[in-house]
């Protein structure tokens, strides 16, 4: 290993030394166990949640480019991941449905054969293997900086983050993005130190696929190197001609990449006067600042707003972040700064994930969910386990990096399988009054609901839900609409993300509106993400 486990006691200096050498030595056996069991523990989550808001829709636009070979109903997000999320329900023999919206399509997909369960697994186990694909990037990138022992470290810490875990097990984009901006960033580092013909090749290639994943990885990559380059400005000084041209290869590869992913199409661009090639593309991008300038709803410390916070990255990283990984980072920033100048390279995926962190906190205006950085924690994994071997070299650093270590895995598997909605110990008590959205509530319980319903015999109760009742997994009885101002007898659930984002829109319109919700206590949370009450006495008004 790069970084040698050396101290002045003897006896402790042969047990590191003995673990050591066994870790390094069954690396890669170590490897394929950590991935083995993080995908079993994906897997298992795929039958216990219901459909998240979002994975309708983007099976919908993957079945559209696998069926019809088009992209049009919807374009704020590329192709790539969509395409792996319907690719099982395609296999499985199902089609476009030609529903009106993409959220409707997406529920008629699901839903096809009457086989919501099945199909919805399919969905999932297509973003599976993006998982995998990042483990490597983990696994490899900090063989580089750290040796084989530092690697089976670093995979381990990322192939137990609660955050990874989630948005593995959805058919979404974040894992994708999270692989594929990975692979680019590794790609990157062989064609720096020898930039051939083959290495421009696959530069170009991991490029294209990072864009198509989602197109956040553009700023992310940007902002990436920069803070890289602030970091060691020096390495400019080793940019030569060869870099340039082979760039140019890279560039003309990933675009010709892109153009095959939209089907080589070709047209006028959205809102523009002129016509150009993959116009779907430049459409979406297009879309997307649109986004970013309107702004979003989100949540943040019991506060809503249209334009997002600046604070909102900070605290999300701060509570939905295992304490013990917080506390390796905060030791391994310290060491990359006293390590500045002698050894800066193991600064570099700090300064990464900085890079990405910032641009987030000053530009981003979408602020839904810490899932829309999730690359970040590449770059702490890896500085991560830089400060776990550092800790090995003395016997007090020993017994710090196994506490730490320890606890760490503790939080992972107690989080089980409800990783989307975890918090650490700062927020769990509450954490809606921290977050909520795909951080907490994405309507991933409304199964949870169902069976719970059921198991209290409720004939019929009134709703707030967050998504199609139809795609619940399982029978909801009849459902009657909550009404948040007015309560009634009987049984009531409502999903916290629903109930904070319409009460912020009544009190828009009417801004002394006075909410029983707030007032009558639930009997129980069901989940994580739903509010459960059972209403015998109407309150005196």
């Amino acid at each position: 290993m790069l970084i040698n486990i050396k101290t002045q006691d003897s006896f402790y200096s042969r047990w590191a030394g003995r673990c050591g050498a066994f870790v390094e030595r069954h690396a890669v056996v170590l490897a394929i166990v950590l991935v083995a069991i993080a995908s079993l523990r994906i897997a298992a989550t795929w039958q216990v949640f219901s459909v998240t808001i979002d994975e309708a829709a983007h099976i919908t636009c993957g079945m559209e480019w696998l069926d019809h070979h088009t992209y049009n109903r919807e374009d704020q997000h590329p192709p790539l991941a969509r395409v792996a999320a319907a690719l099982g329900p395609y296999l499985l023999g199902i089609r476009s449905k030609n529903q009106p919206s993409a959220s409707e399509e997406g529920a008629a997909i699901l839903m096809a054969q009457e086989r919501l369960q099945r199909n919805l697994t399919a969905a999932r186990a297509g973003i599976l293997p993006f998982f995998w694909i990042s483990c490597a990037v983990v696994f490899i990138g900090t063989r580089i900086l750290l040796g084989q022992v530092g690697s089976v470290f670093a995979l381990f810490l990322w192939s137990n983050l609660p955050l990874v875990l989630a948005h593995s097990s959805l058919a979404t984009t974040d894992m994708a993005l999270t692989a594929m901006l990975g692979c680019t960033v590794l790609a990157s580092v062989y064609w720096f130190k020898n930039p051939t013909v083959v290495r421009a090749l696959v530069l170009g290639i991991a490029g294209a696929l990072a864009v198509l994943s989602k197109f956040s990885s553009l700023p992310f990559l940007a902002f990436g190197l920069i803070a890289i380059l602030l970091w060691k400005p020096q390495i400019l000084l080793q940019i030569r001609l060869r870099h340039i041209l082979s760039l140019v290869v890279s560039i003309s590869v990933a675009s010709l990449v892109i153009w095959s992913a939209y089907w080589f199409s070709y047209g006028p661009v959205r809102n523009a006067s002129f016509t150009l090639p993959a116009p779907e593309f430049f459409s979406g991008l297009i879309s997307v600042k649109e986004h970013n300038e309107q702004g979003h709803p989100a949540y943040l410390l019991g506060s809503i707003s249209n334009t997002g916070f600046k604070l909102y990255y900070p605290v999300a990283f701060g509570v939905k972040t295992p304490l013990p990984f917080l506390a390796l980072l905060a030791i391994d920033t310290g060491l990359c700064l006293y390590k500045w100048r002698k050894e800066s390279q193991y600064g570099y995926p700090l300064a990464f994930s900085c890079g990405i962190l910032t641009f987030a906190i000053l530009l981003s205006r979408i602020n839904i969910g810490l899932r829309h950085i999730l690359p970040v924690y590449l770059g702490f994994c890896i500085i991560s386990a830089f400060a776990i071997v550092w800790l090995l070299r003395s016997r007090l650093g020993t017994w710090i990096a196994v506490t730490l270590t320890i606890c760490f895995a503790v939080s992972s598997a107690l989080a089980h399988p409800d990783y989307l909605a975890y918090f650490n110990p700062i927020a769990a008590h509450q954490p809606e009054k921290f977050l909520i959205d795909s951080d907490l509530d994405w309507g991933q319980d409304m199964k949870r609901l169902a069976i719970r319903l059921q198991e209290l015999k409720v004939a019929e109760f009134t709703y707030k839900p967050l998504i199609y009742v139809q795609l619940a997994g399982a029978e909801l009885p009849p459902v009657r609409m909550m009404d948040m101002e007015h309560p009634s007898l009987g049984w009531h659930a409502g999903h916290i993300t629903a109930l904070k984002l319409q009460q912020y829109e009544i009190v828009l319109e009417r801004p002394n509106a006075k909410f029983w919700t707030n007032e009558i206590a639930p009997v129980e949370h069901v989940g994580r993400g739903i509010l459960l009450w059972h209403i015998t006495e109407l309150p005196t008004p």
